[in-house]
């Protein structure tokens, strides 16, 4: 995703404003991207390394859960310290916003095959498309993940960000994209998105993790999950739920017909090259086992 995820980290963040001055960000001469010692890929713009971060993605089949795929987040370091990827975006100027969506989304692409698994080609590969910086610089992003897949196209899914930002003409232009390129793709489909994703033919929906886990916390909320869910299910669309933090969120986002789940329970975000746990897990043993995943949950 190229919006990013908030991470744990003793390294001390700069204020926006003082980074922005400090950097000089306004136009950076220097942005290209590097290979390093080990083979994996960083971005470099200005004064700023951007690397890729991969969270593991599961796939519900019968009784088990297994590896599917790795979502694609940003991780911004200047000088040792952490950035957070919004205040990056803030110091990069508007007439630079669209040629950095685009490195960005290549970087991804290319860390795609270092996914911390045997055969990365097995595994799909999230990419999010942001419209920060309109809507021809998502296009861009689309045709450049289109591109660098080649003969993967099939295993690459353009998750539309911030959907709620654009109309239902604008998801659907991008939506049209992907599919064109034989990508499938991924929306937000509550919110002012929700009526988009029915006209788009999304191959796959999400139910934002904060969404989700407020109304787990209540029984008769929780029935809207399932009612969420099998209405997108019997469209033939796949439903993503993410935030799977504990045993009950899992236990409910099951019950509910989740088709792939995700979370810090099962797998949190770590740089690309890391290796990952590809090994299928039984729900049985995942929830009441002896496992690691049974000993963080609570």
């Amino acid at each position: 995703m190229i919006g990013g995820i908030p991470l744990p980290s003793t390294l001390p963040r700069h204020p926006a404003e003082a980074f922005r001055a400090a950097n000089g960000m306004a136009n950076p001469a220097d942005r290209r991207i590097v290979v390093d010692e080990v083979g994996l890929r960083y971005a470099k713009i200005g004064p700023v390394r951007l690397r890729t971060i991969h969270q593991p993605l599961f796939a519900v089949r019968d009784a088990s859960i297994s590896l599917c795929g790795v979502r694609a987040y940003l991780r911004a370091t200047s000088d040792g310290a952490m950035v957070a990827p919004t205040e990056f975006f803030a110091s990069v100027a508007p007439t630079d916003r669209q040629s950095t969506y685009g490195l960005l989304a290549r970087l991804h692409m290319e860390n795609r095959l270092n996914a911390g698994v045997d055969d990365p080609r097995e595994l799909d590969c999230w990419i999010g498309i942001d419209n920060g910086a309109g809507i021809d610089a998502a296009d861009d992003q689309i045709d450049i993940c289109a591109e660098i897949a080649g003969d993967d196209v099939e295993r690459t899914v353009c998750e539309l960000m911030n959907c709620d930002a654009l109309t239902g003409m604008e998801i659907n232009r991008l939506a049209d994209r992907a599919h064109a390129h034989g990508m499938r793709v991924c929306i937000d489909a509550l919110g002012s998105a929700n009526e988009a994703a029915r006209d788009v033919g999304a191959d796959i929906v999400k139910m934002r993790g904060s969404t989700f886990r407020n109304l787990a916390r209540v029984r008769k909320a929780a029935d809207l999950i399932a009612i969420f869910i099998e209405g997108w299910r019997n469209r033939d669309v796949s439903v993503l739920v993410e935030g799977i933090e504990t045993r009950s969120h899992l236990v409910t986002a099951l019950d509910a017909g989740a088709t792939h789940v995700q979370g810090f329970l099962l797998g949190t975000p770590k740089l690309a090259g890391t290796i990952i746990d590809d090994q299928m897990r039984g729900v049985i043993d995942l929830l009441y086992g002896d496992g690691d995943l049974a000993r963080l949950a609570t």
